[in-house]
């Protein structure tokens, strides 16, 4: 395997890579604001945790 095909694919996988980081962050901002808004009780919980 040469350098070039080597830098190839490691651009590939950086491109891959970003786009499933997007993807992780957008599920993880959906899931949270459904979570948030249909459990308050358990935001209340969070924060009573994070405090103490």
């Amino acid at each position: 395997m040469s350098a070039h095909t080597i830098r190839l694919s490691v651009d590939t996988i950086r491109k891959y890579a970003s786009i499933l980081i997007v993807f992780l962050n957008t599920f993880i901002l959906l899931a949270s604001s459904i979570m948030f808004s249909a459990h308050t009780p358990t935001a209340e919980i969070i924060s009573r945790h994070s405090r103490s």
